[in-house]
Parts: C-alpha cells; structure tokens; sequence
C-alpha cells in the first residue's frame, strides 16, 4: 500500500464490495479480500491508513447489547 493512500468514501467503497454482491462473503479468497480492502497482506495498514479508517468507521468492536445478545444465544442453543 501507498504510504498516505486512504479509503475511499464510505459509500464509495461499499459499493465496490464483493459482499454486496450475490455470492455469500466468506465464499471470497484471501487475495479479493485484501483487494477489496486495499490492504497488503503482508504489511498490513500503515499507521496513517489505520487513524483514516478508525476515523471514518470507529473502533472495531461490537456493542454491549450485541455482546449480551450472543451470550444469551450461546446459552440458549447450550441448554436447548
């Protein structure tokens, strides 16, 4: 990755997605993710990319009620 390439918009990129698309996501290779991600995989992000997409998409975590809803799930399904 160029050191100061950043994403395109949010739109933009969503947009290109081969998720949007009709095959299901976790049917894509390593390789279209990266690309589609504009990532390097053996790099990785650059620090600058990392505050450009941290910024545009917020920290990568799930919310509180999503955390206590797949752990009542998981309980569920356990006891069944």
């Amino acid at each position: 990755m160029i050191e100061g390439d950043s994403l395109r918009s949010q739109n933009d990129s969503q947009q290109s997605l081969p998720m949007a698309q009709s095959e299901p996501w976790h049917t894509y290779t390593d390789a279209a993710v990266l690309e589609t991600f504009h990532v390097e995989g053996t790099m990785g992000l650059s620090d600058e990319e990392v505050r450009v997409r941290l910024t545009c998409y917020g920290p990568n975590r799930l919310s509180e009620l999503t955390i206590s809803v797949a752990i009542g799930l998981i309980i569920e399904l356990a006891h069944g």
